[in-house]
């Protein structure tokens, strides 16, 4: 009620309902493996920094999430320190950042093969596997 003594809003609760069940699909070893391969990457500011996703082609569900540099968060109880708080502020490496999720990449060399497989694969392409293109080194978009 407001000062007035009218209804502003009103709550309403409703009886809870069971949700849906969530399943971790991360395998330990490959979880490992992904870490330990960021780790030994190419060293940028006095740490690797890049990201691993591993999923299973069939499924989809991912195998393995890393991202590297990566920050303990226990760091944090009871209180952070100084050094701590320097390292989670450093604006070139942004630990704080995970770059499996957050970061956008652009698709490497390997994205080629998917979109040459749907290619052909759709009919209506009109495409002959047997027949040379000639693709210019940068091609620039149309339009």
């Amino acid at each position: 009620m407001n000062r007035r003594r009218r209804r502003v809003s009103a709550s309403f609760h409703s009886t809870a309902a069971p949700g849906s069940n969530v399943f971790l699909t991360i395998d330990l070893h490959i979880q490992r493996a992904a870490e330990a391969a960021l780790q030994s990457a190419k060293v940028s500011y006095g740490q690797p920094l890049g990201a691993a996703v591993v999923m299973d082609v069939q499924t989809g569900d991912v195998l393995a999430l890393a991202s590297a540099p990566a920050y303990n968060p226990n760091v944090f109880i009871p209180r952070l320190s100084t050094a701590d708080n320097q390292y989670l502020s450093d604006t070139r490496l942004r630990p704080q950042i995970n770059r499996a999720t957050y970061s956008r990449y652009q698709p490497g060399s390997t994205f080629k093969t998917i979109v040459a497989l749907a290619l052909l694969e759709t009919p209506e392409a009109r495409f002959n596997p047997k027949e040379k293109y000639a693709v210019a080194p940068n091609p620039v978009k149309a339009g």
